[in-house]
C-alpha cells in the first residue's frame, strides 16, 4: 500500500511544475513527433509503390524455375503459398519443342498453363478458333507463321520426351503471359501426359508467385533457398522499377532518419536538464519521504511514475504531431519525385497517407523510453543523500562534478566511452584522408556519414575539459568589475553538470545546422543550376513502356515538323572497376547527335575531334567523371560489365544530364552505342525514351500519342515540374531551419528560467552584499553563457569536419557546388546565440528585481 502512495505521488507530482514539464513534453512531442513521421512515411512511401508496380505490371512477381533433377513439385508450391509474405503461387511448365520443316528445324517455346489458375494472369486473346486446351492447343501468330497451319489441323512436335501429337483449337495472343514469340500453349493434364518421367506426381519447371510486398523478394528468396533447395533459381520479374523504388526509398530514408537521430540526440539532453532541473528542488520533499520512512525503491519508483507519466503523455502527443506532420512531409517527397524522377515513373510514389499502427507503436515506446531513461540516472543520484542533506536542499550532483577523483564506476564509463570514440573516429579521418588525398584506401558512403554521429562523440568525450575552461569567461568579463569575473569563473566549477548539457546541446545543434540544412542548400541550388544548364534542342521526349522497335523510327522521322530524332535506353546495371564495383546507368543512344540533345559535356577523350563519335567502336564506352574520380579509372582502361563483358573507356565526361534523359537522377553512367548495347544486353536495341527536336512541339505531342506505349511530354512542362518540386523543397528547408531555431530557442528559456529560479537565494544574497542588478545579471548570464559560446565553437569545428567528410558524397549529388557553410547558416547561428544569451540575462534581470529579504526567505520558488 505504501508503495502504491508514493506512485500515486508521482503521478500528481508530474504537472506541478507546469512550466519545467511544457518544456519537456515539447522535447518529447518533437523527437516522438519526427520519428513516427519517419517510420510512417517511409512505411507509406513503400507501400504506395508496392501498389503501383503491382498494379501496374503483370501480376506475377517473382519466377522459381528448377531443374531436372529438382523439379517443382506440389509439396514445393504449397510450402512457398504458406509463406507469410506469398499470396498465391501458380504453377506452370516451359519447355522447348521442335518440327523438322524443309530440312530444318523449326523452335517452339510449349507453355503448359491452368488456365483457372491463371485467370488473373494476364488473357489468351483468341482470334481464331474456340480456346480448349483440354483437346487441343493455342498457337501465337508467330508461330502460326512458321509453322503454316491453322485451325484444326494436327500439330506434330518433338519434345525432350519424344513426339508429341495435338490439335490446334486456336490461335491467338498471349497478353502479360511472361511469353514471347512464336508458343504453343497446352494444359497441364496434357503436359504431365507428355513428360511422364520428367514431371512425375504433377510437378512442373516453373511457379509464379505473387507477393503482398514486391520489397520483400529478397526475404521470399533466402526462404526458398534456405527451406527447399538453392539450386532453384529465383527471380524477381520486377527488377527493374523495383531498384528504381529502392533507390529513391534509401536516399529519402537517409534523409528522415538522419533528421531523426539528431533530434533524439538533442531531446534526450533536453529532457535529461529538465529531470536534473526538477530533482534539484525536490530535495527537501525526498528528505521529508525518507524521514517517514521511505527507502530508496520507493523514492525511485514515485520520480519514475512522474516521469512516466510525462512520457507517455508527450509520446501520445508526439504520435499526434507526428502524423499531422507527416502529410507535409509526404508531400514534399512527392514533390521530390519531379527531381529525382522523369516519365511515367513519376507516379510511382502516390500521395496517399494510411496510419500505421508498427510506426505508432515503436516511435510511442522509444519516446517512453527517451524519458525514463533521461530520468533515471538523475533519480538515482537523488536517492543517494544523507536525509540531514536532503533537508537542507543541497545540490544532488554535487559531489560528481567537484570530486577531483570520481568514482572507479565513472572512470571506467568514461575511458571506455572515450576509447571507442577514438577508433571510430580514426577511421572516419582515415576516411577523409583518403578523400583528401584520392588514394581510395577506404572509400564507403557509410564511413562518411558516420561523420556526423562519431565527431558528435568526440565532442562529448571533450566536454568536461572544455566547459571548464576560462578562457571564454575572461574574453566575456573583461572590462567587467572584479568581483564578477572572480564569481563567473569560480562558479564554472560549481554547475558544470548544466555546463556540460548546455554545451553538448549548442554543439549537436550547431553541428545539424551546418552538417544538415546546409547540405540541403546546397543541393537545391545545384539542382537549380542543372536547370538553367540543360537547354538542348530537345523540346519533346517520348518515354515508352513497354521499349518500342527502331522501326517507329522512319515514321516519327517522316514528321514535316519534326528537325531531329534521338533514340535512347536505360537500364542500371552493376560494373566493376579495378578495385571497387558500382551500380550505375547503362545510357546506349546513337552517337550523332546524342551529346547535344543530352546536355553532355565532354571533358576528356582520345581524339577531340570525334566527341561522342568515337563510340562507334563496338565495346567503348564514355563514363562519368563521377565515376572516374570513385574508380581511379582513365582513357585506355576498362570496366567490366556483371555478365562478363570489358569495356574500353574513349572518353570522360561531365556527371550531369538533362533531367529528361535518365529515369532518375544519377551522377553514375556509362554511355554506349547501341551496337555495345546489344552485346552486353544480348538483345536488340529499343526505345525506352525518344528525345525529339521539333517545329511545332504541340503538333508532334499529339502525333506522338499514336503510337503504342508512348507517353510524350514537352520538355518545358518536366522543366517546369522540376522547379516546382525545387521550391516546396526549399520551403521545407526553411521550415526545418525555422523549427530547429525555436527549439533551441525552447531549450535556453528553459535553461535561464532553471539557473534563475534554483539561484534565488544567491542572488538575494550578492544584492544584500551591495552588486547592483546588472552586475548579478551579468555574473550568472556569463557562467551560463560560456557553454553556450563554446558548444557554437566546437559545433563548428566538428561541423567543418564533418563538411569535409561528406564532401564527396556532396559533389556527387551537387556536381562542383560546394559551399563550406552558407551565410544564412551564420546568421542562424549567431542569432541563437545572441538571443541564447539575453534569454538568460532578461531570465535572471527579472530575479534581481524582486525584494531582497523575499528572495533570502524564499531561498527558491515554487511553480
Amino acid at each position: 500500500m505504501l508503495e502504491k502512495g508514493f506512485i500515486k505521488l508521482g503521478f500528481r507530482n508530474s504537472f506541478r511544475r507546469k512550466r519545467t514539464t511544457a518544456f519537456t513534453l515539447v522535447s518529447i512531442i518533437i523527437s516522438v513527433g519526427l520519428l513516427y513521421t519517419a517510420l510512417s512515411a517511409s512505411a507509406n512511401l513503400q507501400a504506395n509503390a508496392n501498389s503501383f508496380i503491382q498494379d501496374s505490371f503483370t501480376p506475377s512477381d517473382v519466377s522459381v524455375t528448377g531443374r531436372y533433377q529438382f523439379p517443382i513439385t506440389p509439396e514445393i508450391i504449397q510450402t512457398i503459398q504458406d509463406y507469410p509474405e506469398v499470396e498465391n503461387v501458380v504453377p506452370r511448365i516451359e519447355e522447348w519443342a521442335w518440327q523438322g520443316t524443309f530440312g530444318s528445324d523449326i523452335v517452339l517455346f510449349l507453355v503448359a498453363i491452368d488456365l483457372d489458375l491463371e485467370a488473373h494472369l494476364g488473357q489468351l486473346n483468341v482470334t481464331e478458333g474456340v480456346l480448349d486446351l483440354d483437346r487441343g492447343c493455342l498457337i501465337t501468330p508467330e508461330a502460326k507463321e512458321i509453322l503454316n497451319q491453322s485451325v484444326g489441323e494436327t500439330l506434330q512436335l518433338h519434345t525432350t520426351s519424344g513426339i508429341f501429337f495435338t490439335n490446334i483449337t486456336s490461335v491467338g495472343t498471349a497478353i502479360d503471359k511472361g511469353v514471347f514469340g512464336p508458343i504453343v500453349f497446352i494444359s497441364l493434364e496434357t503436359a504431365w501426359d507428355v513428360f511422364p518421367s520428367k514431371y512425375p506426381g504433377n510437378s512442373t519447371n516453373k511457379a509464379l508467385v505473387e507477393l503482398y510486398d514486391i520489397f520483400s523478394f529478397e526475404t521470399v528468396r533466402n526462404r526458398i533457398h534456405e527451406s527447399i533447395n538453392e539450386e532453384y533459381q529465383v527471380i524477381n520479374l520486377k527488377s527493374y522499377p523495383t531498384m528504381l523504388a529502392s533507390n529513391f526509398l534509401t536516399q529519402t530514408r537517409v534523409v528522415l532518419f538522419g533528421l531523426v537521430l539528431a533530434s533524439i540526440f538533442i531531446a534526450s539532453f533536453r529532457v535529461f536538464a529538465s529531470f536534473v532541473s526538477i530533482l534539484k528542488k525536490r530535495m527537501y520533499e525526498n528528505g521529508v519521504m525518507m524521514a517517514f520512512g521511505a527507502d530508496n525503491q520507493m523514492i525511485i519508483q514515485a520520480i519514475l511514475a512522474e516521469v512516466g507519466i510525462i512520457g507517455l503523455i508527450g509520446s501520445i502527443l508526439g504520435c499526434i504531431f507526428g502524423a499531422i506532420f507527416g502529410l507535409v512531409v509526404l508531400n514534399t517527397v512527392t514533390q521530390l519525385q519531379n527531381i529525382f524522377f522523369s516519365g511515367p515513373s513519376a507516379s510511382i510514389f502516390s500521395f496517399s497517407v494510411f496510419v500505421d499502427p508498427v510506426s505508432l507503436l515503436i516511435a510511442g515506446i522509444i519516446g517512453l523510453a527517451i524519458t525514463i531513461i533521461s530520468g533515471y540516472a538523475p533519480a538515482i543520484s537523488a536517492t543517494k543523500q544523507p536525509i540531514a542533506r536532503n533537508l537542507i536542499g543541497s545540490d544532488p550532483f554535487k559531489d560528481q562534478y567537484e570530486s577531483e577523483s570520481p568514482s572507479r564506476t565513472l572512470r571506467i564509463s568514461y575511458f571506455s566511452v572515450t576509447a571507442i570514440a577514438i577508433v571510430i573516429v580514426g577511421v572516419v579521418v582515415l576516411q577523409l584522408l583518403s578523400d583528401i588525398t584520392e588514394t581510395n584506401i577506404i572509400t564507403s558512403d557509410a564511413l562518411r556519414i558516420a561523420s556526423i554521429p562519431s565527431f558528435l562523440l568526440l565532442a562529448i568525450v571533450i566536454s568536461p575539459y572544455v566547459v571548464r575552461s576560462n578562457k571564454i569567461v575572461e574574453v566575456l568579463t573583461r572590462k567587467s568589475e572584479q568581483s564578477v569575473k572572480f564569481l563567473a569563473s569560480r562558479n564554472l566549477r560549481r554547475n558544470t553538470l548544466s555546463a556540460l548539457i548546455s554545451f553538448n546541446l549548442f554543439c549537436a545543434v550547431t553541428v545539424m545546422f551546418i552538417a544538415s540544412t546546409n547540405v540541403g542548400i546546397m543541393v537545391t541550388e545545384s539542382w537549380k543550376q542543372s536547370v538553367g544548364y540543360q537547354t538542348t534542342p530537345a523540346n519533346v521526349v517520348s518515354y515508352f513502356d513497354p521499349p518500342a522497335d527502331l522501326e517507329i523510327m522512319e515514321s516519327i522521322r517522316a514528321f514535316p515538323e519534326v528537325e531531329s530524332a534521338t533514340p535512347v535506353n536505360q537500364h542500371l546495371f552493376l560494373f566493376h572497376g579495378p578495385y571497387t564495383s558500382f551500380t550505375g546507368f547503362l545510357i546506349s543512344a546513337q552517337p550523332e547527335g546524342f551529346g547535344q540533345v543530352a546536355s553532355i559535356s565532354v571533358l576528356e577523350t582520345a581524339n577531340e575531334t570525334e566527341g561522342l563519335e568515337a563510340l562507334n567502336t563496338p565495346l567503348t564506352c564514355f563514363i562519368s567523371q563521377e565515376i572516374a574520380l570513385d574508380l581511379d579509372v582513365g582513357l585506355g582502361d576498362k570496366i567490366e560489365t556483371s555478365n562478363g563483358y570489358n569495356l574500353t573507356i574513349v572518353g570522360i565526361c561531365s556527371s550531369s544530364i538533362a533531367i529528361y534523359v535518365v529515369s532518375i537522377i544519377n551522377p553514375l553512367f556509362v554511355i554506349t552505342n547501341t551496337e555495345t548495347w546489344e552485346i552486353v544486353r544480348n538483345e536488340e536495341f529499343r526505345i525506352g525514351n525518344l528525345l525529339v527536336s521539333s517545329n511545332d512541339p504541340n503538333l508532334t505531342l499529339n502525333r506522338l500519342t499514336e503510337f503504342h506505349g508512348s507517353h510524350p511530354v514537352l520538355v518545358s512542362t518536366i522543366l517546369a515540374d522540376y522547379e516546382t518540386a525545387l521550391f516546396n523543397v526549399e520551403q521545407i528547408v526553411n521550415s526545418s531551419l525555422v523549427a530547429l531555431l525555436l527549439v533551441t530557442f525552447a531549450s535556453t528559456l528553459l535553461s535561464s528560467w532553471s539557473i534563475a529560479s534554483s539561484r534565488r537565494r544567491e542572488i538575494g544574497m550578492l544584492s544584500a552584499f551591495g552588486m547592483s542588478r546588472h552586475e548579478i545579471a551579468l555574473t550568472l548570464t556569463v557562467e551560463s553563457g560560456s557553454s553556450f559560446i563554446s558548444g557554437v565553437l566546437v559545433g563548428c569545428i566538428v561541423g567543418f569536419f564533418v563538411q569535409a567528410t561528406l564532401l564527396r558524397i556532396i559533389s556527387r549529388i551537387a556536381g562542383n557546388l560546394f559551399v563550406l557553410i552558407s551565410p544564412s547558416i551564420i546568421i542562424i547561428i549567431l542569432l541563437s546565440v545572441m538571443i541564447s544569451v539575453l534569454g538568460s540575462y532578461l531570465a535572471v534581470g527579472k530575479v534581481t528585481q524582486e525584494n531582497v529579504i523575499h528572495l533570502l526567505r524564499e531561498g527558491r520558488r515554487s511553480e
